[in-house]
């Protein structure tokens, strides 16, 4: 997780040129638009490791306001996961998109249980003051989500 969030603060302080993706998108959205499209289908539709690599194969997006519900998502990647902001109870919606035909809906079960057991269990324990409570509750979450 520390590796994570470092990598991510590096990234805000960093100027968009220094960072390689943001230079290809920069460069790649000065070609004309047919160019662009060409491309666009080539990375996306020509090659698996070419998609993985420069477009990526899920995206994670927070709700824009508190009042927005999406019911439909189109876009290129085979997972997207939608969050809004957390209430006063605690709770935080999540809806996850995905496309059938490359991931199961088991899978995506699995994988909504996995981020809720960290979410229940590991932010909480980095949060909390007292460690050893939230350390029983993590085993109860990894309990679950191996069920």
């Amino acid at each position: 997780m520390r590796e994570i969030d470092d990598e991510l603060r590096g990234m805000k302080r960093a100027k968009i040129e220094a960072l390689g993706g943001y230079r290809r998108i920069i460069r790649i959205t000065r070609y004309p638009l047919l160019l662009r499209r060409l491309l666009w289908r080539i990375g996306l539709q020509g090659s698996g490791r070419l998609r993985a690599k420069y477009f990526g194969t899920f995206s994670i997006n927070s709700m824009v306001s508190r009042r927005v519900i999406t019911t439909q998502s189109t876009t290129p990647i085979t997972l997207s996961i939608f969050y809004g902001p957390i209430d006063r109870n605690g709770e935080m919606p999540l809806q996850i998109f995905f496309d059938h035909r490359v991931i199961d809906g088991s899978s995506v079960n699995r994988i909504s249980l996995g981020i809720q057991a960290v979410l229940n269990c590991e932010i909480v324990a980095e949060l909390n003051v007292d460690p050893t409570t939230s350390q029983a509750n993590c085993f109860a979450c990894a309990d679950e989500v191996i069920e």
